[in-house]
């Protein structure tokens, strides 16, 4: 029942969307081990370029998964 329940939901994407969607989870656990990385870094504007740059990296994925789910919604 549980295999036939995964499959059911493994079919709404292709395989390229479900590791975007995937791939968001391990980004979000990342994100924190990231964060507390970059704040042990001394100098403030470094700090603040990497986060700014970890900043816009999330906004891409977050857009290509919201691209990714409106199409196999609209399938």
């Amino acid at each position: 029942m549980v295999l036939q329940d995964l499959k059911d939901f493994l079919s709404i994407f292709m395989w390229w969307e479900f590791w975007i969607v995937v791939g968001c989870a391990f980004l979000a656990v990342g994100t924190w081990v990231f964060v507390c990385f970059a704040l042990i870094i001394p100098n403030t504007a470094v700090k603040t370029i990497v986060l700014w740059g970890f900043i816009f990296l999330l906004s891409i994925l977050g857009g290509l998964t919201e691209k990714s789910q409106k199409k196999a919604i609209s399938q």
